[in-house]
């Protein structure tokens, strides 16, 4: 990132100082622990992941992160361990039986429980409590969602919708499709609709897909408003709920797209988070790509 770059992005986040940084978290009740006695204090811990967003981030930013206060404080530091998307499961489990697990992984909800099962990843709560005023508001979600037991497994730092359509507008106009933002706003917008036009779209022989393939099932199921699995406090039990018609209709509809090569096959570029060319979504698709779910 240019430094000019870096200048206008420090300025618009109105970056504050690592005293500034402080005094917000005491009124909202929240006090750093002294970094004589901080057990995290004088140390490196190893972050696994496939992007490392810590670099995006300018100086300025940094106070906002978290991760200045880690490193000026208590003069600790992030290692980053980078990995293929694609493989990521394979080397964890690699690095595991060599003895060099790493300290963290950045959670996906998708990814529990599956791997805290297999003994993958360790509870949290030797080191931390959602009863603190840093967490507390976290708490009915560790506690409903990510937790196993009784014990829980994701830091959980914030909760927010991620499943959006987005679309190239100059592709729909090309193709004579009607905006799909103006036919959801005229209550048209149906799954008909988007399976009609992706089907006329779409021509894996041109290397054209309606969809790039990121989230395109969680984004589906989710627009459901029904979970794959939830958890029932009453019970103390996770529970399915495949045999719900509105996710068997999803279920459907899904298989469709994979039927008629609709989505991208991510498989054969390792599921590499850039691949360039023409698009129309974050996750930028092979081709023309138009219509995307994607976070």
């Amino acid at each position: 990132m240019s430094e000019s770059r870096r200048s206008r992005r420090g300025e618009r986040y109105g970056a504050c100082d690592d005293e500034d940084a402080e005094a917000i978290l005491n009124a909202a009740g929240i006090y750093l622990p002294d970094a004589e006695t901080a057990a995290g204090a004088n140390t490196v811990i190893q972050l696994y992941g496939y992007r490392n967003d810590l670099q995006n981030y300018s100086d300025e930013e940094m106070v906002q992160t978290g991760y200045r206060t880690f490193k000026e404080r208590y003069h600790s530091d992030i290692e980053y361990v980078e990995c293929v998307f694609g493989n990521r499961w394979t080397t964890l489990a690699n690095l595991m039986l060599a003895g060099t697990t790493p300290d963290f992984y950045a959670a996906w909800a998708t990814d529990f429980p599956c791997y805290c099962l297999q003994g993958m990843f360790e509870p949290i709560d030797d080191y931390m409590s959602y009863d603190d005023p840093l967490w507390q508001e976290m708490k009915y979600m560790a506690d409903n969602y990510f937790s196993i037991g009784g014990k829980h497994y994701i830091f959980i730092t914030d909760v927010i919708a991620n499943c959006v359509v987005v679309y190239n507008r100059r592709i729909m106009d090309e193709y004579g499709f009607d905006d799909p933002a103006q036919l959801f706003y005229n209550n048209e917008w149906t799954w008909d609709e988007m399976m009609d036009m992706s089907m006329n779209f779409s021509d894996p022989e041109k290397g054209r897909y309606a969809f790039n393939a990121w989230h395109t099932e969680e984004a589906l199921f989710t627009s459901t408003g029904t979970f794959l699995v939830e958890y029932d406090p009453a019970e103390g039990i996770f529970k399915h709920n495949l045999d719900d018609p509105r996710i068997e209709r999803a279920a459907n509809w899904l298989y469709d797209v994979m039927k008629n090569e609709l989505c991208f096959p991510m498989r054969t570029i390792g599921w590499a988070m850039n691949y360039g060319a023409e698009g129309g979504s974050s996750a930028t698709t092979s081709a023309e790509g138009a219509i995307s779910l994607c976070s």
